[in-house]
């Protein structure tokens, strides 16, 4: 059986002082969730979004190619949340994989693009495809977390919004998709 994730790596908007520990701890994270996912047999894509969003791995399991994108990533430019998941929906509409997972990772609200109600719809549009979107937040830095947590538990499926302050607190984030990819997860 094939199993395919789209992985979204979020661009921190911060300054580079300020956004380089909250990379290394996103990139520390994608890095965890590729070696969990890869274990269960699965593809992984990365797109990567700021101002635009930009495949940077088609589907792989390849861990040493994936981490190394991962790594790669610099923290810079703004958050276009809905053109990462516009790049993951057609990914995965073109592909035959029995399951499709969205992972979104962010650190805020996006700045560019499809905002608020208008993402939530897209968000939905893709569910209703039958594609399950995961999102990630990594709000620990921001003074009023409200819409960002409010928004990223509108994109996600019912029961897959997670919060994590470092790549630490993932560990039921990895049980959900492990049991998902393997069919033991119901929602």
């Amino acid at each position: 059986e094939l199993y395919e994730i789209k992985l979204k790596e979020a661009l921190p908007v911060r300054s580079i002082g300020y956004a380089y520990p909250k990379r290394r701890t996103k990139s520390a994270a994608a890095n965890k969730f590729i070696e969990t996912v890869l274990k269960e047999d699965a593809g992984i894509g990365l797109v990567t979004y700021n101002s635009n969003a930009n495949i940077i791995s088609d589907f792989s399991v390849d861990y040493d190619n994936l981490e190394e994108n991962v790594d790669s990533l610099d923290c810079n430019g703004n958050t276009n949340i809905g053109d990462g998941l516009e790049q993951a929906y057609d990914m995965l509409e073109n592909s035959n994989a029995k399951t499709k997972i969205i992972v979104l990772m962010s650190d805020g609200v996006p700045n560019v693009g499809k905002e608020g109600n208008a993402l939530i719809s897209y968000a939905d549009q893709i569910k209703n495809s039958d594609i399950l979107i995961y999102t990630l937040g990594f709000f620990e830095k921001m003074d009023d977390k409200s819409e960002a947590q409010e928004l990223m538990e509108g994109i996600a499926s019912e029961g897959c919004h997670y919060e994590v302050a470092d790549s630490d607190d993932l560990v039921f984030f990895f049980d959900d998709v492990a049991d998902q990819i393997n069919g033991q997860r119901y929602i």
